[in-house]
C-alpha cells in the first residue's frame, strides 16, 4: 500500500502548526506532512507524489494570488484532470476575504472542498478534515470504478456493455454511501454516450472511406446507444433534481443531437445551482446566438463576462476568455446591424424604452471587452489580433482616434494583414483622411492575394469616394 501524504502551503507559522496537528489526530501520520513555501510549490510536490502513485489524504492552502501561479490556477488544474477528484482542498484565509471565498467556491464542481477563516480552531479544523478525508474514503470506490469504464470504454468493444453495468450495479451495493441511485444512472448513461460518441466518430471514418453501408449499420447502432444514455440520465434527474452532473450530461446530449430547446431547459437548471458560472452564462449566450435571440445572447455574455471581471482576467485561460469576446463582438455587430447603428449611442432612443436599455447594456459590455482585450495584451504584446479588436471596441464608441492608434500597433506587428488594414482605412476616413484611407484601401486590396473580399473593397471603396462617414461606419460597426 502506497504511503499517504498530506500538503500544507502557507506562509504563517501558526497555522501550519495548528494545520500540522490537525491533520495528524485525524491521520495519524505525522511524518506524511510535506511543507511548502506557497501553492505552486504545493503543486509541484502534489504532481510528483501524484505521478509516482503516491495517495495524497489532503492539501491546505492559504490563499496566493502571485500573477505566475496562484490559487485559482491550481484550482482549474485539479478540476480539469478526473484523477485529482479525489484530494480534498482545505483553503484556509481571513474571515475578512468572504468575497473571496465565493469566488473560490464557483469554480469547484468535482473535487471535495471547504474553506476556513483565521484564526483557526483546532477542534473545528480537526472536524473539517476528518469529514473531508472521509468523503474522500467514499469517494474513491466511485473514481475507482470511473476508471475502469474508462478502461473499457477505450477498448471500444460494445460487448462490453453488459458486463460494465453489472459491474456498476455491483459497487453501488457494495458502497451505498458513495453511490447514490443517481450517481449510478449517471455512470449507466454516461457509460453508454461514450460509447455513442466514439462509434460516431468510426462511422465519420467509415464515411470518408467510402463504406457508407458500414456507417449508416454503426449509426443506427449510436442512435440506440444515444437513447438507453437518455433514459438513464433522466432517470437519474427525476431521482435528484439537482444532481448537477446529471444536468450537464442531459444539456451535452441535446446540442449534439441539436435539440435545442431541451439543452436551454437543463442549462436553466444549472445556471439556477452556479448563477454565478461564467461557462453557464456563456453557454446560454451561444444557445440565444443559434436561436437568433441576440439580444439575448449580449445579455449572457455580459453575465460571464461579469462574473469575469470579479475573478480578474489574470485567473482564466486566454483561450477560454477569447471564445467570450469573439463571440460578444460578433453578436454585437448583428445587433447594431439590426438597429441600423454604426455605434453605441442613444441619442435617438426613448429613455427606459427597449432599445435604449440595450444599446446601455452592449455598451457596458464593450467596455469590458476592452478591458479584457488590454489586459491580455500585456501577456501577449506581439499579437495584432488583440490590439485589432481594441481598436474595434473603440470605433463601437465612436472613439476613432483611439481605434486608429490601435489599428496602427497592430498593423506594426502584422503589416500583410488587409483585414487590419481595412479597419485603419475606416478609421482614417472616420476622422477626415478620405484620401489617406483610400491609399490605405488600395493597400489593403492588394496584400489579399485570395480575393476574397472583393465585394467588400468595391463598396467600400465607393462610399469612400462619395466621402459617406455614416454609412461607412455602419458597413463595419
Amino acid at each position: 500500500m502506497s504511503k499517504k501524504y498530506c500538503i500544507i502551503a502557507g506562509k504563517d507559522v501558526a497555522s501550519r502548526e495548528i494545520l500540522q496537528r490537525s491533520i495528524t489526530k485525524v491521520t495519524k501520520n505525522q511524518d506524511g506532512i510535506i511543507f511548502a513555501r506557497n501553492i505552486e510549490a504545493g503543486y509541484d510536490e502534489y504532481k510528483n507524489f501524484m505521478f509516482a502513485e503516491s495517495d495524497i489524504d489532503i492539501v491546505a492552502t492559504d490563499v496566493f494570488l502571485n500573477q505566475k501561479f496562484n490559487l485559482f490556477s491550481f484550482i482549474r488544474e485539479l478540476e480539469e484532470v478526473p484523477k485529482y477528484w479525489n484530494t480534498p482542498l482545505l483553503v484556509y484565509t481571513s474571515g475578512l476575504d468572504l468575497n473571496m471565498f465565493n469566488r473560490i467556491r464557483k469554480l469547484i464542481s468535482n473535487i471535495p472542498f471547504r474553506v476556513m477563516t483565521q484564526p483557526l480552531k483546532e477542534t473545528t479544523l480537526t472536524e473539517a478534515i476528518s469529514g473531508l478525508i472521509e468523503f474522500k474514503r467514499h469517494n474513491s470506490h466511485t473514481q475507482e470504478l470511473q476508471s475502469k469504464i474508462m478502461s473499457l470504454i477505450k477498448v471500444g468493444d460494445p460487448s462490453l456493455i453488459p458486463g460494465s453495468l453489472k459491474m456498476i450495479d455491483e459497487y453501488a451495493k457494495k458502497h451505498p454511501k458513495a453511490m447514490s441511485a443517481a450517481k449510478v444512472n449517471h455512470l449507466k448513461g454516461q457509460l453508454y454516450y461514450d460509447f455513442n460518441l466514439q462509434k460516431k466518430l468510426e462511422a465519420e471514418k467509415m464515411l470518408e472511406d467510402g463504406r457508407k453501408d458500414d456507417a449508416d449499420a454503426l449509426l443506427r447502432e449510436c442512435e440506440e446507444f444515444e437513447s438507453s444514455s437518455e433514459q438513464l440520465f433522466l432517470a437519474g434527474h427525476r431521482t435528484s433534481p439537482r444532481y448537477w452532473h446529471i444536468l450537464n450530461s442531459l444539456y451535452s446530449l441535446y446540442m449534439d443531437r441539436g435539440d435545442i430547446k431541451e439543452a436551454k431547459k437543463y442549462l436553466s437548471k444549472l445556471i439556477a445551482i452556479f448563477p454565478e458560472e461564467s461557462k453557464y452564462a456563456f453557454k446560454m449566450g451561444k444557445i440565444d446566438e443559434i436561436e437568433g435571440n441576440y439580444s439575448s445572447a449580449v445579455r449572457g455574455y455580459l453575465s460571464a463576462w461579469k462574473s469575469y471581471a470579479e475573478d480578474g482576467i489574470g485567473q482564466h485561460d486566454v483561450e477560454e476568455v477569447m471564445e467570450i469576446i469573439d463571440a460578444s463582438l460578433e453578436s454585437s455587430q448583428i445587433m447594431l446591424r439590426e438597429m441600423e447603428l454604426s455605434k453605441f449611442t442613444t441619442a435617438n432612443q426613448d429613455i427606459g424604452s427597449r432599445e435604449y436599455t440595450l444599446i446601455r447594456t452592449m455598451k457596458q459590455h464593450n467596455a469590458m471587452t476592452r478591458t479584457a482585450l488590454v489586459q491580455i495584451a500585456k501577456e501577449v504584446p506581439d499579437d495584432s489580433n488583440i490590439f485589432n479588436k481594441i481598436g474595434i471596441t473603440y470605433r463601437r464608441t465612436g472613439d476613432y482616434d483611439m481605434a486608429l492608434k490601435m489599428y496602427v500597433r497592430a498593423l506594426k506587428l502584422e503589416p500583410e494583414n488587409f483585414r487590419i488594414r481595412i479597419n485603419y482605412a475606416v478609421a482614417l476616413a472616420m476622422l477626415g483622411a478620405w484620401d489617406k484611407a483610400k491609399k490605405e484601401l488600395a493597400k489593403a486590396e492588394r496584400s489579399d492575394t485570395g480575393k476574397e473580399e472583393k465585394a467588400v473593397f468595391t463598396s467600400l471603396d465607393k462610399v469612400m469616394t462619395k466621402k459617406k462617414a455614416e454609412q461607412l461606419a455602419k458597413m463595419l460597426v
